[in-house]
């Protein structure tokens, strides 16, 4: 994929710039191209130059289609992620409420989409140790996603994971562990469920009980963990 992407990304640049000069730099299908080659560099990971280009369409976007044009609300989206993807939790975060808020006020916000970007929100929020600001995207997801999804089901889980690692870090204690433990079993239960999630459910779990002073409920959850996959102390 790596080498697909090496060979598609000057094919790329050479039709942005082609349509810029045809076109002009606004046109949407220059910025259509912007977008296709922002995707493109940030497989590649280069995520400064990927930036640019998202940024070059969300303002070329905006200006020419406006601000709550399914390209604009595409765009920043794709921004948000690519913010995420550098470790720029707070602003991934504020780019994700753009979409989320915009998409309502045009009418067009499905559930299932505001309940991923809500969680993806919550979840940037998290890795910031933002806590307050998580806990009421988190909720929300939470919310769509057992309107939307039949547990047992992994999805479910990570949604009531998150909010508990997020009341757990409130100092709301009980609340936080009993979604933590939910969470977990469903994840547990759903052959689905990503590794990758079923042990940041129990790093969490484990980050809790240390948190409480529950040292031995801490370490036998740990046991669980692959090797080199400690929770933090």
């Amino acid at each position: 994929r790596a080498q697909r992407g090496s060979e598609a990304e000057p094919l790329l640049q050479s039709l942005l710039d082609r349509s810029s000069k045809e076109f002009g730099p606004t046109h949407a299908e220059t910025l259509n191209y912007a977008v296709n080659l922002a995707w493109c560099e940030r497989h590649l990971k280069k995520l400064s130059s990927a930036e640019a280009h998202f940024r070059r369409a969300v303002e070329g976007f905006e200006s020419t289609l406006g601000r709550l044009h399914p390209y604009t609300l595409a765009s920043y989206d794709g921004l948000a992620q690519l913010l995420a993807a550098d470790q720029r939790w707070k602003e991934a975060a504020a780019n994700d409420k753009v979409v989320i808020e915009r998409s309502a006020e045009a009418g067009e916000a499905e559930e299932a989409d505001t309940a991923r970007i809500l969680g993806r929100m919550g979840n940037n929020l998290l890795k910031a140790r933002e806590f307050a600001g998580a806990r009421e995207p988190l909720t929300r997801s939470l919310d769509l996603v057992r309107k939307l999804i039949t547990p047992p089901d992994w999805r479910v889980g990570t949604a009531e994971m998150r909010l508990g690692h997020c009341l757990s870090n409130l100092g709301e204690a009980g609340p936080g562990e009993a979604l933590l433990v939910a969470g977990i079993a469903k994840m547990r239960a759903d052959s689905n469920s990503a590794p990758g999630n079923f042990n940041d459910g129990l790093q969490k779990l484990a980050e809790h009980y240390r948190r409480a002073g529950q040292s031995d409920k801490a370490a036998q959850i740990e046991k669980e963990l692959p090797q080199g996959a400690t929770a933090p102390k």
